[in-house]
This record gives C-alpha cells, structure tokens and sequence, in this order.
C-alpha cells in the first residue's frame, strides 16, 4: 500500500456547471470581436528561496519581478490599488499598448475582488472583467497558472538561493529566457 496526500479540489455542483459554462461562453463570444487582441493576465505564485517548496512562506505579489512587494507587506484592496495597480500595470499596460484596446484581468484573490480595485479598474482601464463575469472556480482559464508558473518553478526552485534578491535576480532572468509560443 502507498500513502498518498489528498488533493484539493473544487467540488461543483450541476448548478455551478451550469453557471461556469455561461460565463465562459459569455467570455470567449467577447474575445471573438476584431478589436479584442490582448488580455492582460493578473495573478501571484508562492517562490521561495529554498530549493524545496515550503507552503509556510509568505507569498510575493507583483506586476513583474522588479516590484514584488516586500516581505511582510499585507495586499490589502488600498496596497493593490494605490501600490500596484496605480504604480505599476497601468502605466506598464500605457507604455506596451498604447491606445490599442486591451482586457485586464485578475484571479478571485480579495485584494482584486473588493469594491475599491473593482471600481478603480473598470474606470481606469479600457475594458476589464468584473469579478461577477468571471468564471469562479476555474484557474485554467488563466495561462499564467496552467503553463508560466510551473515553468518557472521548475526552473528557478529546483536550487537554493542566498535571499529574496538573489531568488528575484533568478526569476528575472529566467522570465526573460521565456518563449512566447
């Protein structure tokens, strides 16, 4: 006999199917249009500099690499606005898009799905999905967790690093080595 850890799983019921097919039909009908190419895709992932994953470590929230937010720094809904979103993604959305139309999107995390980000997003970008249209329950639906965040896992955790600086330089420079296909 082996021992197995359990997994955790989402458990839905037909009602919740029902719902997540809708709202992911509703989704993909509003990627179909002409002028929708580019959805920018939020989210965070758990890096530690040990090489084995520890799930007692603090989680490092950024826009990219350079900004993680520093140790202890608790993502409230006024930090993710004033600090992150305000500071960092919509000037880096400005400078990589310009007047073309993107979607910004975000995972169910409460700093994002507060009153405060919802409003602030749908006002200063120029088209966002409300967490209401999103389906819940489906982190598939985001690359950044099916595809990027493993790789860089994989690569970046399989060694021990010194501190934070050393793990962000490693990040970095293995997010640049990335292929887009």
């Amino acid at each position: 006999m082996t021992s197995y850890r359990a997994t955790q799983a989402a458990i839905l019921s037909q009602a919740n199917k029902e719902k997540l097919l809708i709202k992911a039909k509703r989704l993909l009908a509003g990627t179909r249009k002409k002028d929708h190419l580019i959805t920018i895709f939020s989210d965070e992932k758990l890096f530690s500099v040990e090489a084995e994953f520890n799930s007692q470590n603090h989680r490092v929230l950024a826009t990219n690499i350079q900004q993680a937010a520093d140790r202890g720094v608790k993502i409230n809904q006024k930090y993710y606005v004033e600090e992150i979103l305000e500071k960092h993604v919509l000037p880096w959305a400005q400078n990589h898009f310009g007047q073309k139309k993107y979607i910004f999107q975000q995972d169910g995390a409460p700093a994002h799905t507060a009153k405060m980000a919802q409003k602030w997003c749908k006002d200063h970008f120029p088209a966002f999905i409300p967490k209401d249209e999103w389906p819940a329950s489906s982190p598939d639906l985001n690359p950044l967790d099916y595809s990027v965040w493993g790789v860089l896992q994989n690569k970046v955790c399989a060694r021990p690093h010194a501190n934070i600086e050393a793990l962000k330089k490693s990040l970095t420079e293995e997010w640049d080595k990335l292929s887009v296909q």
